[in-house]
């Protein structure tokens, strides 16, 4: 059997199919599962905003060149 540990390492690097097996095999772990997939969102989302923030500038420089040019 797996301790806790590696149970909650395979959930951290498993595909979709394979974190809702270990979900619903594992009920004692679930809140662990939960913060796990939480966490991962944030980092989604703290990726996603710099790409944004990036395009956002991009269009602010451009702005500004169309206006120097004009």
């Amino acid at each position: 059997m797996y301790s806790h540990q590696d149970i909650i390492k395979q959930y951290s690097q498993a595909d979709f199919e394979h974190r809702l097996s270990l979900f619903l095999e594992c009920p004692a772990l679930r809140d662990e599962f939960v913060r796990i997939d939480r966490n991962e969102v944030g980092k989604n989302t703290s990726s996603e905003k710099a790409k944004r923030s990036k395009i956002s500038r991009a269009r602010k420089i451009s702005w500004a060149l169309g206006l120097l040019k004009s």
